[in-house]
């Protein structure tokens, strides 16, 4: 995971930045996330997956599920875009449509009143898991150099 410090007397908080030797770490944290946000969504009811597309429903449980959901899609955004920069080679090699996924990114990230759930789902159901075997396999290949 990124790790942050504060320039001295700042105020603010700055990223490290990417490094080429830590391709396999955004690739891994990406496998990671994708994970999760599996899990979370196989781990809540049908009822609560309903739920999750209805901007009417305020409840805690329904928010907290959403929240984790678009959080892992931020995170796969960004390790992809990082490993874009870390060596495009290999993530046009394996299709892993960074800016894709970056531009999905920024959207959730800079536009979070406008979020529509059925795509949060959609994104997580089907195109997530064929990215992960992508991601697999690049990280594979990755680790034999």
């Amino acid at each position: 995971m990124a790790r942050f410090r504060g320039a001295k007397g700042s105020g603010t908080v700055s990223k490290d930045p990417v490094k080429p030797e830590r391709l396999s770490d955004y690739l891994q944290d990406a496998i990671k996330r994708i994970d999760m946000a599996s899990q979370y969504l196989s781990s809540a009811s049908p009822e609560m997956q309903d739920r999750l597309c209805d901007e009417d429903d305020d409840a805690i449980e329904v928010n907290m599920l959403r929240d984790a959901l678009v959080r892992c899609i931020e995170v796969v955004g960004q390790c992809l875009h990082n490993a874009q920069t870390a060596n495009p080679e290999l993530v046009e090699q394996h299709a892993l449509n960074a800016s894709g996924w970056w531009s999905m990114r920024s959207k959730i990230s800079h536009g979070y009143d406008g979020i529509q759930y059925e795509i949060v789902l959609a994104v997580i159901q089907k195109d997530m898991p064929a990215l992960r075997d992508k991601l697999v396999a690049a990280l594979g290949m990755c680790e034999r150099q």
